[in-house]
């Protein structure tokens, strides 16, 4: 009797997680910007301390800078970081994992740092592929990350702009 009753839970159980799961469309894509004010550089200098960020930040073969244009003052990267958002997915063997661009526009004065364009993915034995469908906890850990390296970010312009080196 015992038995029965750890047999019929299980199922119950698998199905209580998977109807838990709130799943919004992927292509709803937050964005999380910063404009950080830096009053008395130029553009060239600002473009040179957040390209030095840049490098030292994103130097891991999970993340690479894509365009560099001090003309412009534009500099993107792309990051990745592995999920942990779909707990019941990565037992039944999947691995999951996040990439989304960091894009960092430099003028006299100023400096915007934007995350976006998130893209949620899946490693099983199927292959890689990208997710049609996403559950909550996976726009929220974007968040997350996206913010954590926003402040970083600022965190390095105000404090390179007081440096005296």
């Amino acid at each position: 009797m015992k038995n029965s009753k750890i047999i019929i839970g299980i199922p119950i159980l698998i199905v209580l997680l998977i109807m838990s799961c709130t799943s919004i469309p992927a292509r709803e894509s937050p964005e999380f910007q910063d404009v950080i004010e830096l009053q008395g550089m130029s553009k060239a200098e600002i473009y040179n301390m957040a390209l030095l960020w840049t490098s030292d930040t994103f130097k891991s073969a999970k993340s690479a800078i894509e365009i560099q244009n001090p003309e412009s003052g534009l500099i993107t990267a792309e990051t990745r970081y592995d999920s942990t958002a779909y707990v019941l997915g990565m037992l039944l063997g999947g691995q999951y994992y996040t990439t989304f661009k960091v894009q960092i526009e430099a003028k006299d004065d100023k400096v915007r740092i934007t995350c976006k364009n998130p893209d949620y993915r899946v490693v099983s034995e199927y292959g890689r592929d990208s997710m049609q469908k996403v559950n909550q906890d996976f726009v929220d850990e974007y968040k997350k990350y996206a913010l954590i390296i926003i402040r970083s970010f600022g965190a390095a312009m105000k404090s390179e702009k007081n440096s005296n080196w």
